[in-house]
């Protein structure tokens, strides 16, 4: 773990893939009402209190980022207010979800190939069809890998951000062809 102060309001504390196996949790599993989580999230601030020399004070506001690193370890960026907290408590999950619909099936299995050299930057990328004839490859790029992602993506298809209510949709009105697109299309 390694915990660096970089103004008086925010810290960063770096978590190794070992540091987060010790709570059971991966960057998928981080979840503010999920017990490890919230375990993780006191010990990791009580110890930067203690290597520090300073107080966080959790009756105010603290916004808390996480982001995915490559190695599976992860990067919580804790942002402290002078306002007073409500009783919502959240935590970001830096990733943006992509939609591309693929100009073609030769497209996508092209894209795939690429996609494969890129892997690392990539948390997820499921296929959907809808409506038996319309395609969604559905990419979650990491969140500092997203841009780049997006500009491969363009080159195969119409690529458009989603949101989750989106997401929710094809997942209950289209049909999941491969949870591990990637790996199914490059066989």
């Amino acid at each position: 773990m390694e915990i660096h102060q970089k103004s008086e309001n925010r810290i960063i504390i770096e978590l190794s893939k070992d540091d987060m196996s010790t709570y059971k949790l991966d960057f998928s599993k981080i979840d503010y009402k999920s017990t490890e989580t919230k375990q993780l999230i006191n010990n990791i601030l009580y110890k930067a209190e203690k290597e520090l020399g300073k107080s966080f004070r959790l009756d105010n506001k603290m916004m808390i980022d996480v982001l995915p690193e490559n190695d599976g370890g992860c990067i919580f960026l804790f942002t402290m207010s002078d306002t007073q907290k409500t009783n919502k408590s959240e935590i970001k999950n830096n990733y943006t979800l992509l939609m591309l619909e693929p100009h073609s099936l030769n497209a996508l299995f092209l894209l795939a190939q690429q996609l494969k050299l890129h892997k690392d930057a990539i948390a997820d990328c499921s296929l959907y069809s809808v409506e038996r004839s319309k395609l969604f490859l559905i990419v979650k790029p990491y969140y500092l890998d997203s841009e780049k992602i997006a500009g491969i993506l363009s080159e195969y298809g119409e690529v458009k951000g989603i949101s989750p209510l989106k997401l929710s949709q094809i997942k209950e009105h289209g049909k999941l062809l491969s949870k591990n697109a990637i790996t199914s299309l490059t066989l």
